[in-house]
Parts: structure tokens; sequence; C-alpha cells
């Protein structure tokens, strides 16, 4: 198929007459295969006992750094199955080629490690990459489960890094496509250099593969670009395996064409396809919302820093496709002398920026890639403040495409009614609680679009009590810290907004007072009621109009 998002070559081994050149190349390897015993054929899969989101993670981390699945689940284990232990060593270990081991993990890692002839096989028969992450469909009956209930909302544990991107997302996909396009020259050049003195053809063979492979990808956008709006686009005329895996093209292509094309295909697709398929792809495209977000790491001088001084390091966050940095207001340098340099390469030559000087001279902005490399120098006199700041990872992953394809399904009159609309709703809350950041941002801007097009039996509003939780402790650290300056936080915004226009809506329907009861508990409607009757008897008080609210004072 045009699309397959992965291409199948095993039935390359059938085809004899291709194979009889070949055999003598690789007959010294395989004669010290040797057949594998049943201890290796029992090994438990790598992925076998994690959850969905973890198994995520493992995936993402080995397509990025190509790291084998052991090898990463062994140091899972080692950090105690904990996930961002897990991120922060495979960080300090990986030196830019691969991740470095030790005894201790490689004889962990032997528990899952695959014997030598079923590498070989795999090898083999494994799908042609075509420098995507591309994760397999998930099983129909998946796709209908619930989403794991949220009794708490998140904190925001790095709130500064909420902010507007400075650079336009076509800039950094530009950028990031270059970067990209780059790396995998220079890639293919290593190849065939450590391959120019041994037979190549099989490995040209994949090359070619994978190259067909991409260029059918492209040959597919354009059609689904371009398809007669007379026509409808059905899961039989395409081949699809079910409605799910339209979603997994439109990912897929996401992350392979420019912006304005996939918006047109995303358009087409959304316009044209049949309305059975549309339920399916909303949860779909619910389920990408739940990719796990990406970590923030903060890099910073002394305060005041040293005198000639000359220090180099690197920030690398696996899967991100961007990294965004912060600096900390207080930056201050000496200017012209005293110098950060932050760049995408390690010679600090491409995507190069540099920073000295007095705090409005550090202004924030976004690296394509997932590796940043800085150095700081000073000279022998005058030190500031120094630097701090704060890298975040963005990725175009599944989020992303989930929230796009959430969003215009939304906008859609035609489709809105064919949307699950509560299960989606369902699906949003847990996201903007378990999410933070821009992830958590985006689910909440998709709930106020639910909310002013869903009826009463369409959603469980009760289910906004974490998210609405998570706004009184806001709304009471504003109010107790009144002599700090400045503007609300996005977060404080965006759930101003929800609860704004959500109770304008219950009360549009009738039930406002049992929608404020369900989203406090007794004891703060107790306290709330004191606090009224308070204000109450000191106003009256203050007018000397005695009620039964200053009956009791004794005054």
């Amino acid at each position: 198929m045009l699309y397959s998002s992965k291409k199948e070559i095993s039935s390359l081994a059938e085809r004899k007459d291709s194979r009889l050149e070949e055999r003598d190349e690789d007959q010294a390897v395989d004669q010290s295969v040797v057949t594998p015993s049943d201890a290796d054929q029992n090994r438990p899969d790598p992925l076998e006992g994690l959850d969905e989101a973890t198994k995520i993670c493992f995936l993402m981390t080995h397509d990025a750094l190509d790291a084998p699945l052991h090898i990463l689940r062994a140091m899972y284990e080692l950090q105690m199955k904990r996930t961002d232990s897990f991120f922060l060593e495979v960080q300090k270990r990986f030196d830019g080629d691969v991740v470095t081991t030790d005894e201790r993990i490689r004889t962990l890692a032997q528990k899952w490690q695959p014997s030598k002839r079923l590498r070989s096989e795999e090898q083999s028969s494994k799908a042609v990459d075509t420098d995507m992450i591309i994760l397999p469909c998930l099983p129909a009956p998946l796709l209908q489960s619930k989403p794991a209930p949220s009794d708490k909302a998140t904190e925001e544990s790095n709130p500064i890094t909420q902010k507007l991107i400075t650079n336009t997302e076509s800039d950094l996909q530009l950028s990031y496509a270059k970067q990209r396009r780059t790396k995998s020259s220079v890639l293919l050049q290593k190849e065939l250099d450590s391959r120019s003195k041994k037979a190549v053809r099989g490995y040209l063979h994949r090359v070619n593969e994978a190259t067909a492979v991409l260029y059918a990808r492209h040959v597919l956008a354009l059609l689904l670009a371009e398809w007669p709006d007379d026509m409808p686009i059905s899961e039989e005329m395409l081949e699809l395996s079910g409605p799910a895996h339209m979603t997994y093209i439109l990912d897929m292509l996401m992350q392979l064409e420019e912006k304005q094309l996939w918006e047109k295909i995303l358009l087409k697709v959304l316009r044209g396809c049949n309305e059975s398929m549309l339920a399916t792809m909303a949860l779909t495209a619910c389920q990408f919302m739940e990719e796990p977000g990406m970590a923030v790491q903060v890099r910073e001088s002394k305060h005041p820093y040293n005198n000639n001084t000359n220090f180099e390091d690197k920030v690398h966050i696996p899967g991100a496709i961007y990294l965004s940095i912060k600096f900390d207001p207080q930056c201050n340098t000496e200017e012209g002398c005293d110098e950060l340099l932050i760049s995408s390469s390690a010679d600090l030559q491409h995507d190069r920026h540099s920073f000295s000087g007095p705090p409005h001279k550090w202004t924030d902005f976004e690296l394509p890639g997932d590796t940043l490399y800085y150095r700081f120098t000073s000279d022998m006199s005058n030190t500031e403040w120094g630097y701090k700041f704060t890298v975040t990872a963005g990725h175009l992953g599944r989020f992303q495409t989930g929230f796009e394809i959430l969003k215009q399904m939304l906008s859609e009159e035609r489709v809105v009614p064919h949307i699950p609309l509560a299960k989606v709703w369902e699906w949003q809350v847990g996201v903007a609680c378990r999410q933070t950041g821009h992830q958590r941002l985006k689910a909440i801007h998709l709930l106020l679009k639910i909310v002013q097009c869903c009826s009463q039996r369409d959603c469980d509003l009760t289910l906004l009590k974490p998210l609405w939780q998570l706004f009184t402790r806001m709304e009471n650290n504003l109010r107790v810290d009144v002599t700090k300056m400045g503007i609300l936080l996005p977060l404080h915004r965006a759930l101003t907004e929800l609860f704004f226009v959500t109770e304008n809506r219950v009360a549009e329907l009738g039930s406002l007072q049992e929608y404020l009861l369900a989203l406090n508990t007794e004891d703060h409607l107790h306290r709330c009621t004191a606090q009224a009757l308070k204000n109450i008897a000191a106003i009256s008080l203050a007018i000397n109009y005695p009620n039964k609210s200053t009956s009791l004072w004794n005054v």
C-alpha cells in the first residue's frame, strides 16, 4: 500500500533467484549462528509488563538513539522503574553517538536479550525506516476503553516555562527539516564508508526500498490533498485495517509534510470520509494526546560567576523536535567581555545565539533538534549575576497530531454531530489533569470548544472538579501574595476562561446550582458561607444596622 507506514520486505526471502548471489556473501556469518536454545526462545519481551505510556517512552528512545530495547529495559529496572530517573540515566550515558553501558547493565540486560538467530531474522524481516517515529496501531478494543479517572490535577513544576513561542512554527519546521536532512545524509555517508570494502548489494537494496517508501508517502499526501469532493473516502477504498488507521496515516503525514499541505489533507479527510469513521478517529486522537510530556532541564552559572571562566556543556532530551530556551529575568554579564554562546552543533556554528550584557538583552528563543550545546566565557575583570536558563522539550509527535485533528473536528459543523462528545470530554479532562505546560493549555482549549457546542446530556461537567481545585489554589496564592507584580500565568488565564464559559453554559441549561455543589466540597461551602456572613456583619456594623449576622458578635 502506498500509505504503508512500514514496508515489509520479508517476502524477499521467497525469491530464490535474487538470493543466490547473496548466499555466498552471508555464508560465513550463517555458519557462526547457532540454533537458539529453549531458554533463548522463552526470554521475555523487553516491553512486557510495561504500561502504554512507558512503552511509548521506550520506543521513542529506541528510535531516537538507536538504543537496544533490552539495554533500555535493564536501565529502567535499575532505576527502580521510575521514568524520570530512567530518562536522566539515558541522557547521562548518551555520548552523542551511542548509549554507553557498564557490566551491571549488560548482565541484567541478558534477561531480555534475543538470541543471534532471532535478531538476524528480525533484521531481515523488519520494516525499512525513514527517520520517523511511527508506532504500531492500537487494537480496536483499546480504543474504546475509558481514560483513567483523575482525582487530582498535576501541579505545574516549572510555571516559568509557560510562555508564548517567539519563533513561528514554520521557521522551526524548516530549521528542523534542514537539520534532519543534514543528519540523514551524514549517517548515510558514514554507513556507506564503513561498508565500502564489503559486498553492499543487500544494504543498497534496503536504502532504495526506504527511498521508495518515502516517495510513496509523498504521493499519498498529494493524492489526499487533491481528493475529489464528490468521492467519499472509505476504509475499503484505501484498504484500511479500520477507521483508526486513518488517524495513524494523518500522524505519519504530519511528520512528513509541510504544515499548509497537511492542513489541506486534514480538511479533505474530515469532510470526505464516511460518517461511520469519525467517532473512532476522534477517540484515537484522544489517545494520541495521552502521550507523556517531555522533560525540562535547568542550567546556570554561579551567582556571581568567576573571572577567567571557560565552561562548555550540552543539554540532550531524547525525542525532542525542538528545544525552548527561557532565561531567568536576572541574567546579566559584563557586556562585550563575558558571553554565553548557544548552538545546535558541537562546534557552536549552527543556529548560533550569543548573549552578553544587561537582562533586557537575554531574549527567549527556540532551537531545532534534541541537543543544545553551550559555552560560557569570562575575562579577568568584573563579574555580574551570571546566567540561568530553562530548556523545555517540544515535539511534533502524536500529542500535536491528536490536538490538531480534534481542534479541526470541533470546528466542522458536519463532523460535530458524529463525535462522541461525552467520551471526548472525559478524555480531555483527564489530559488536562495529567499533562502540564503547553500540552495542558491545548487540552483546555479543546474543553472550551466542547463546552460551547455540548448540551447537558453530552458532557459530565462535574468531572472538572480536579481542575477547579487547582484553579482555587492558584486564586488563593494570588490573594496571599498581593504585593507580587506581574500578569497572570497562561494556565491561570486559561482556567479562568474555562470556568467562566462553563458557568455561563450551565446557567443557560438551568443546572447552575447542581454544578456548583458538585465542584465544591462540603467543608469548602461551609467556609465560604461563614466568610459571607462575616462580610455582611462587618458592613452592617459599619452602617449601624443590626441583623441576624451581627447577633453572632457581642459588640
